[in-house]
């Protein structure tokens, strides 16, 4: 059974990690401007984010869902308006990327990609239902309330995996493009990103 729960863990963590979403497109658009550990960093965020929603809802799934509902207005608010602030800048962002071979950022500047990550992710209702759903619904399997640990352990493994593929892949094809592609890049993730916060405003009047 512990087997089981850790490979729910590993479905879990790959299933969440998919690139796609605006935070997808942000780790995108750092790796290419910025280099492999900005890429990374942001993953990071997005984990950290999502270890905190696994633990709440794991220990109290019932109590975290009326949390979600009695304050889905100002979860949709902050975070549909965190998303169009950071899409603007991204789509502004004329930072280009420099083939040094080792970064230049500085740690508060990590510390900034790893923060917006996590805010944004946190924030995002329909990553707060999505997660939420899906973790509901493993939870009724026999072998996920028995081990808890082994799950949150098997979801943070194929999570941090997935983010280090994606960064990786993408930091070593990064010498390909050029100063039009990166301006677009970044052009392309900033309307994705904003859409994506002005969808979410959209849709609290809706609810």
């Amino acid at each position: 059974m512990f087997l089981i729960s850790f490979l729910k863990g590993l479905f879990m963590g790959m299933l969440i990690s998919l690139p796609t979403g605006p935070v997808g497109f942000l780790s995108i658009k750092r790796t290419i401007n910025d280099g492999f550990m900005s890429g990374f960093i942001t993953g990071v965020g997005v984990i950290t984010s999502d270890f905190i929603y696994s633990i709440i809802i794991i220990f109290s799934l019932n109590s975290s869902s009326e949390f979600f509902i009695n304050y889905t207005i100002p979860i949709h608010i902050i975070g549909g308006t965190s998303l169009i602030i950071l899409g603007i800048a991204t789509f502004f962002s004329e930072k280009l990327y420099t083939k040094h071979k080792r970064n230049d950022l500085e740690v508060e500047n990590y510390f900034g990609q790893f923060f917006s990550a996590f805010i944004v992710t946190m924030l995002n209702p329909f990553q707060i239902i999505t997660f939420t759903a899906i973790l509901g619904s493993l939870s009724v399997f026999n072998g996920f309330s028995e081990f808890p640990v082994s799950f949150v352990f098997g979801l943070l493994l194929s999570a941090l995996t997935m983010w280090t593929i994606l960064a990786f892949f993408v930091s070593k094809i990064r010498s390909s493009f050029n100063k039009f592609h990166i301006k677009l890049i970044n052009h392309i993730s900033g309307v994705i990103i904003t859409f994506s916060g002005v969808f979410i405003l959209i849709h609290l009047f809706l609810l």
